[in-house]
């Protein structure tokens, strides 16, 4: 549109910005979904600019464009490419860590926060009798610190501490269930395997 009415430099400036905000949330959304679309975004402004580019007659910056995104997308198939661990225990005992590794996609970090917290206790037999200890209760606290920068994010950040089916603070019914607190905790305790029991029944 903006080409089309004589303002190339408006176009560029406004596919740049669309590729920006891709970026933006790329490295800064606190879900995989805010990542996801920060790539769709940049894609999306990528295919334009490129094409921008060709309709102008800067061919030479179009090619140099395309050759930049296809060598990062080879760059970033390599670097996936034998991280995830075949034995699940492995791939468990490493989340916490990634968790804290700020290299790593703020999304994919809250994302496997959630889960972990709402697994892991079911997955460890100590955990699931004794309920989790003052390590696992250190790991929320400087995973709160990493992750929560404004309201927003901490009302996420504590929708994932409660369990990512929600079962957060949720009193267990019936005898089944009440029985099973006795051996795993309250129900509304973080890192509770009592919490995802009650909320699958």
């Amino acid at each position: 549109m903006e080409v089309s009415t004589g303002r190339p430099a408006d176009a560029e400036r406004t596919l740049v910005e669309l590729i920006s905000t891709g970026f933006l949330l790329v490295d800064q959304g606190p879900t995989l979904l805010d990542n996801l679309m920060g790539v769709v975004l940049a894609n999306m402004g990528g295919d334009a600019l490129e094409g921008y580019y060709r309709r102008v007659g800067r061919g030479a910056e179009a090619d140099a464009l395309a050759f930049a995104r296809s060598a990062a997308t080879d760059a970033a198939h390599r670097s996936r490419a034998g991280l995830v661990p075949e034995d699940v225990h492995a791939l468990l005992r490493g989340v916490p860590d990634l968790v804290e590794t700020e290299e790593a996609l703020r999304g994919l970090r809250c994302e496997y926060f959630a889960t972990f917290n709402m697994l892991a206790p079911c997955i460890n037999l100590h955990k699931m009798v004794f309920g989790p200890d003052e390590t696992y209760d250190e790991w929320r606290e400087r995973a709160r610190d990493q992750l929560v920068r404004v309201d927003g994010e901490r009302e996420l950040f504590d929708l994932a501490e409660s369990g990512v089916l929600g079962s957060g603070g949720q009193a267990l019914q019936g005898f089944f269930a009440r029985f099973l607190s006795l051996t795993l905790g309250s129900g509304g305790a973080p890192g509770s395997c009592a919490s995802l029991i009650a909320s699958l029944q």
